[in-house]
């Protein structure tokens, strides 16, 4: 008998889960970020995460956010998900940072 282990695809469940309610991902913000937002003051959308490369490749930040207050404020927000011991996230979240800013500009 074969036995095969599955994969679990922890950075899909984590962003399936902050996916499912802008009352939690507002929350959650707010506790992160030590802000004080009001789910019913702002608007978050999920914004792009993928980058294109100078050599054509694409690269995926985990999530962005951005919230739109009444007083049409934009604030933009980036989650990763570290589900490794990798000690390049800092390097990893710089470049997505780079990369959303050079989009918004």
């Amino acid at each position: 008998m074969n036995k095969t282990k599955e994969k679990v695809k922890l950075d899909e469940i984590l962003k399936y889960l902050f996916s499912t309610s802008n009352k939690v991902l507002v929350k959650l913000l707010n506790a992160i970020f030590e802000e004080d937002f009001k789910e019913n003051e702002v608007n978050l959308t999920v914004s792009n995460n993928e980058f294109i490369e100078d050599t054509l490749g694409v690269i995926r930040g985990d999530m962005f956010f951005d919230i739109l207050k009444r007083d049409n404020n934009k604030i933009s927000y980036h989650l990763e998900f570290q589900t490794k011991n990798d000690n390049t996230m800092v390097i990893r979240m710089f470049e997505y940072g780079f990369k959303k800013a050079k989009e918004n500009s």
